[in-house]
This record gives C-alpha cells, sequence and structure tokens, in this order.
C-alpha cells in the first residue's frame, strides 16, 4: 500500500496481465490497444475442463482500456500477453460441494477510481 500521514491507505491497481493463443481476436485487440478504445466492460471466465465444464470464477472490469499487447513466445505455442487498465473490479467464485454442483457464491470489488468498495 501507498500512502502518508493519517488518512486512509491505498492500494496501488496494476493493469491485468493475460496471456492467451494468438488467434482471430488478435488483429482487433491489438487496434483497439493502439487506438486507445475503452470497453464499457470485459468478462473474464475461468472454466475447469471435463466432461462437464465448470465456470468456477467470473472476474468483470468495468472502463476497460487495452494498454499492452505483444506476442510472447514459450511452450512451444504462440500467445501474446495483455494488459488491462480499469476502473472497477468484481471477483466472483463459485464454490463446489463433493458432488460437483454449487455450495454458493463467494463475491468481491472494489471501485479502483473512486477507492471505494464496489
Amino acid at each position: 500500500m501507498s500512502g502518508s500521514g493519517g488518512g486512509a491507505p491505498k492500494a496501488t491497481a496494476h493493469d491485468m496481465e493475460l496471456i492467451h493463443n494468438i488467434d482471430r481476436a488478435s488483429p482487433g485487440l491489438m487496434t483497439a490497444c493502439f487506438a486507445g478504445r475503452r470497453f464499457a466492460q470485459a468478462v473474464l471466465t475461468l472454466r475447469k475442463a471435463g466432461g462437464l465444464p465448470l465456470d468456477f470464477m467470473k472476474i468483470t472490469l468495468s472502463d476497460v482500456l487495452i494498454t499492452k499487447v505483444s506476442p510472447c513466445g514459450g511452450g512451444g505455442g504462440h500467445f501474446e500477453e495483455i494488459h488491462l487498465s480499469f476502473a472497477k473490479i468484481r471477483q466472483e467464485y463459485l464454490m463446489q460441494n463433493a458432488s460437483g454442483g454449487s455450495a454458493g457464491t463467494v463475491v468481491g470489488s472494489f471501485d479502483i477510481k473512486n477507492n471505494a468498495v464496489a
């Protein structure tokens, strides 16, 4: 955390960094990055693989700007690194019970621009 004096501390938010396979979305991501296009919302979903895939986490970013698109190597594939700057974040984690069903959702959110729980 950064800050000084007796005021409320404020965490420093950094861009969210993602690595993904280069695909048909890549040219559009690059164009949006260089054009400075803002997106009202971006939703990232994490999914468990298997016979019945389960979306176990959803991250919703608001007021999003792509700040970096860069090819990167490793692992024998063709990947690119994407950085996303955002003003708000909401994270939802789906808990799973022993039989694989839902055991509820844990949610956290923060408005970085206003330094407040959203």
